[in-house]
């Protein structure tokens, strides 16, 4: 006689296995050619502005795009690529289109309207002053005479 066991059952149990297969499905239809959908970013945050740096590899100032909305802080790029090869025969063209946003909150005392950026050799530079915050202002109680 089989004994059956009750197991809780997770709704999100096999997401894990069902994405790593659509990953393999992307590649093998791309030939492994997957472009990265998110820049490697550093964030550093000193005393009087927050710095950020992302990796933008192959892109162009002219393809990136930088927002601020509500305190979030998006980074989008798109990238067309071409390539042609002629022979006596034949003509083959391959045309590749690799896009990406990134998206990060930024602290609350970030004076958006003042942002710096900036673009050299594959990396964006953003600088992101603090806002100046005001000194709590000391009231003197006198004693009543």
């Amino acid at each position: 006689m089989a004994t059956l066991t009750r197991r809780p059952m997770s709704p999100f149990a096999g997401l894990a296995e069902m994405r790593d297969r659509f990953d393999q499905l992307f590649e093998e239809l791309t030939d492994g050619q997957v472009a990265e959908r998110r820049p490697a970013m550093d964030v550093i945050d000193d005393d009087d502005a927050l710095l950020i740096r992302a990796e933008l590899p192959g892109l162009k100032a002219d393809e990136i795009n930088v927002e601020v909305q509500d305190n979030v802080l998006t980074i989008r790029g798109e990238h067309e690529e071409s390539q042609e090869e002629k022979d006596k025969r034949f003509i083959r063209r391959e045309r590749r289109t690799a896009s990406f946003a990134r998206s990060i909150a930024l602290p609350a005392d970030c004076d958006v309207d003042n942002v710096e950026a900036s673009h050299h050799d594959g990396v964006l530079e953003l600088r992101i002053p603090r806002a100046k915050q005001e000194q709590p202002k000391v009231i003197e109680v006198k004693a009543a005479s």
